[in-house]
């Protein structure tokens, strides 16, 4: 026992330097081998001699990298650390700028109708009820017109008869006027007796009678030449009077006689019935909304975009309004697709959406027109015309200020682009990038122009 507590005892300080001491010793020597390295021993005024000459030459840019010794691990030493980033290579072609919307078929022309007489229905369209279909011409609706063709007749009466006086008060006239004439030419006659006698009486051959009484008949003549021109003008201002009544008559015949049509009614183009509330035999008036009509050939398509599509498209083509669309309405399925273009768009943004309300039309052959019904969700696809060589770079690779990284030769430079659009989260860039360059893709918020970057390999 007690031998071997001896030779315990004797190694212990052994194992001891070996956990304490040999450690430190390795450290050391890797401290050393490190320095001679990287030449940190028996290089110091050297080291002394290139820190002065930073300084001095600070204000001139940074220090180039050495390249003795210590020079090619500083190399290494900075490709490691530059970051690795992955890059898209610019290929430049055309392009078709295709956004899809959600909206509602609507009725274009949605026609509710009401009697602008009143009377009893005599006769109904047997399709005129909800959902049925109906053609331009048809009679949908009769209404009683023995009281309106009774108007008719009673209009023409009264049209007759001012048309008899006219012609009574035309014949008047030509003979007050006749009469007129043959009073003027008695006065005339007068007027040159008057004259004779005068001439006979100043030589002495007339007495002073026939002077007076030549006078007298002047005066006679005049006042029946007055008194028909009087009559005349009574009459005429009488003529006046009967065509103005003649006006009156003939605005009341056409009165009675559109009264009389619109009696029948006939559908204004070919449509469906949204709702029909008429029977035959019931007592309507102008007041009654009896059915309503929308147009099977007029539909549209009312659904909204946001401001920033909005920009796209008008960035695009320059416009919005007749861009080409397509509708696609699904059911079950059922599929048809519809062809149409924007129409119109809102003037301004809806307060509670933010959203822009845009309206295209609906265009198909008809019996697929008459299979979509009013209200059914479908979706738009608007499309911008084509451009040529633009490029298709991911979203990651567009920085602020609209601008984008191209690496060469190991570091980054910046470019300048003209955005087109934004689809499916890659950005259309116009302008600012060439074929074949490679752009920076990895998202880094703190590139700047010249720093290093190594690309990752694909």
């Amino acid at each position: 026992m007690k031998k071997g507590d001896d030779s315990r005892s004797r190694t212990r300080p052994l194992k001891l330097f070996a956990m304490v001491f040999l450690p430190v010793l390795l450290l050391a020597g890797g401290a050393l081998g490190y320095g001679w390295l990287t030449g940190e021993f028996g290089h110091a005024g050297k080291r002394k001699a290139v820190r002065a000459h930073s300084v001095r030459v600070a204000h001139r840019g940074p220090v180039r990298p050495r390249y003795g010794r210590s020079g090619f691990f500083e190399r290494r030493s900075r490709a490691r650390m530059a970051p690795l980033v992955e890059t898209h290579r610019v290929r430049l072609g055309s392009w078709v700028l295709s956004k899809t919307f959600y909206g509602r078929v609507q009725a274009k022309h949605v026609l509710e109708v009401r009697m602008p007489v009143s009377g009893r229905v005599v006769a109904v369209h047997p399709h005129l009820q909800t959902g049925g279909y109906v053609r331009k011409g048809d009679v949908l609706l009769r209404v009683d017109d023995l009281t309106y063709r009774m108007a008719v007749d009673q209009a023409r009466a009264a049209l007759k008869e001012i048309e008899g006086k006219i012609r009574e008060i035309q014949a008047q006239i030509a003979m007050e006027e006749a009469s007129l004439q043959n009073a003027r030419r008695q006065l005339e006659v007068a007027k040159r007796d008057l004259q004779r006698v005068e001439r006979l009486q100043r030589s002495g051959t007339a007495s002073s009678k026939a002077l007076d009484e030549a006078i007298l008949a002047v005066a006679q003549r005049r006042l029946t030449v007055m008194q028909k021109e009087g009559a005349v003008r009574i009459a005429r201002a009488r003529l006046e009077q009967y065509r103005a009544q003649l006006q009156k008559q003939q605005a009341a015949l056409r009165l009675a006689q559109r009264d009389l049509a619109d009696t029948v009614y006939q559908a204004p183009f070919d449509a469906r019935v949204i709702s029909a509330q008429v029977e035959k035999g019931q007592y309507v008036t102008a007041a009654d909304k009896l059915f309503t009509l929308s147009a099977i050939h007029s539909l549209k398509v009312q659904f909204s975009m946001s401001e920033d599509q909005y920009g796209d498209l008008l960035a695009a083509q320059g416009k919005i309004l007749a861009l080409p669309a397509k509708i696609i309405w699904r059911s079950g399925s059922l599929r048809h697709v519809f062809s149409g273009e924007i129409e119109r768009v809102a003037p301004q943004l809806d307060e509670n959406t933010g959203l822009l309300a845009a309206f295209a039309s609906l265009q198909g052959d008809e019996e697929a027109l008459r299979l979509i019904p009013l209200g059914a969700f479908v979706d738009v696809v608007v499309t911008a015309a084509i451009s040529r060589k633009v490029a298709r770079l991911p979203e990651s690779a567009l920085h602020e200020n609209d601008t984008v990284f191209v690496v060469e030769n190991g570091r980054l430079k910046s470019r300048s682009v003209r955005i087109l659009a934004r689809a499916q989260g890659e950005v259309i860039i116009a302008d600012g990038v060439r074929e074949g360059e490679e752009v920076l893709s990895s998202p880094m918020p703190n590139a700047r122009d010249g720093m290093h970057v190594r690309k990752a390999k694909p």
